[in-house]
């Protein structure tokens, strides 16, 4: 994982050596000559106070202990120690609420929980999160103001006071004569006037457009209509001249049929006739 903090705080000797110290008093001995070896990236003690140094020797030390009784390997040791460290550290630069700051703790936590590389892997199980959680919010957490009032610099507003004493206000350059002022009650009849006229204007225009929409609406379902695409109008077109070409072949074809049938109507007419001069002639002759 490109953001694992195995490693990153401390390395796996060091860690190896807070693991075989004693008790609390030999682990802050170790970790002050870690942070001096490595000048001041641990505790930053170049940056703080002696008591902020104490306090972070504290928490570091109690954690390391947990680790010791959870039997975390020193691999899982110097994850959890890097990721107490970052969170704290952002904390207190960022000037995180206890909220914002446990969120920061269970991103790092999951992220280090998971087997999904290259965005996380898989360092604790279920039941180490689980004990790392409550180990947390019993003791960093619960005393999470302290540690706030302890690293966050204090900020100082500063205040000035602005004398009205001092403003010049300037009088308007002409007023209004007693002469032209109106009644109360007239100039609300005048100010209901004003926004009765507003609102009838208000409505003509809406009757307007509506019109318009209504007219736009009725020229664009004809073939007439101005915004109908080219295209469109093509193809309608095209249609047209379609059907038309079709309804005179029909035309052609029937007058076709019904010049072969007179033709032979006609034929059978001019038959029958021949027929009945022929007899009449041989009857004669006998």
């Amino acid at each position: 994982m490109t953001q694992c903090l195995t490693w990153q705080v401390v390395d796996q000797r060091q860690t190896g050596e807070c693991l075989d110290a004693v008790d609390l008093e030999a682990l802050r001995a170790v970790m002050q000559r870690i942070d001096s070896d490595h000048g001041g990236a641990l505790l930053h003690s170049g940056e703080r106070t002696e008591a902020q140094v104490s306090v972070l020797l504290d928490l570091y030390g109690h954690l390391v202990l947990f680790a010791k009784a959870s039997q975390f390997s020193p691999f899982k040791t110097s994850t959890l120690l890097g990721i107490v460290h970052q969170v704290h550290e952002t904390s207190v630069a960022d000037r995180l609420s206890r909220l914002h700051s446990y969120d920061l703790l269970r991103e790092l936590v999951v992220r280090h929980s998971v087997h999904r590389p290259p965005y996380s892997t898989m360092v604790f199980s279920v039941r180490e999160v689980q004990d790392i959680d409550t180990y947390m919010m019993s003791t960093y957490y619960r005393h999470y103001k302290m540690y706030v009032y302890c690293f966050v610099p204090r900020e100082v507003a500063t205040l000035r006071t602005v004398m009205l004493n001092d403003t010049v206000e300037v009088p308007p350059v002409q007023l209004p004569p007693l002469s032209a002022a109106i009644r109360e009650d007239a100039w609300k009849e005048k100010m209901q006037e004003r926004v009765r006229t507003l609102e009838e204007t208000e409505m003509e225009e809406q009757w307007i457009a509506s019109d318009a929409l209504s007219e736009e609406q009725k020229r664009s379902g004809t073939l007439d209509s101005l915004t109908l695409k080219a295209g469109i109008r093509a193809q309608l077109e095209e249609i047209r001249d379609a059907v038309s070409k079709k309804s005179t072949d029909c035309l052609d074809l029937i007058e076709e049929k019904l010049t072969a049938l007179e033709a032979k109507v006609n034929e059978l007419q001019s038959g029958g006739s021949r027929g009945r001069l022929s007899s009449k002639g041989s009857s004669k002759r006998k």
